[in-house]
């Protein structure tokens, strides 16, 4: 079963015109894993964070803005489809989003050091215990 996750999280990550954002958020969560264990870094809780923080969209509107639709096939497995006629509509609404958000673009952050920084200012990690 993980095999298919990560197939269609492959797929989904080939289609994706904004891979900047989640290469920023993979870093800054394994720095956040590597220091704190496992245990304490949960995955989805720094996602949820982050995706906020970058000014990410919901996972359904990201999902059907970038024209994915994702159906189960016989054999219970995920197969994601995108119409590529989408994507350029997606970019034009995330570029337009951050044009209203420009004024405030210093708070939105670059680096993984800063998208790490900013999330432990907003409480992630805080009372959890390190492995």
């Amino acid at each position: 079963r993980n095999t298919d996750v990560m197939k269609a999280i492959s797929k989904l990550w080939r289609g994706d015109p904004f891979k900047s954002h989640w290469a920023i958020i993979a870093q800054a969560f394994t720095l956040a894993r590597d220091v704190v264990g496992t245990k304490a870094a949960r995955l989805s809780d720094f996602v949820a964070l982050a995706a906020t923080l970058l000014n990410l969209p919901s996972p359904q509107r990201y999902l059907r803005d970038l024209g994915w639709v994702g159906t189960e096939t016989r054999r219970n497995r995920i197969r994601f489809v995108q119409d590529s006629k989408k994507v350029d509509h997606a970019k034009f609404i995330w570029n337009r989003e951050s044009a209203i958000l420009s004024k405030n673009i210093h708070q939105i952050p670059v680096m993984d050091l800063d998208l790490l920084n900013a999330c432990l200012a907003r409480g992630y990690l805080e009372g959890r215990q390190m492995e």
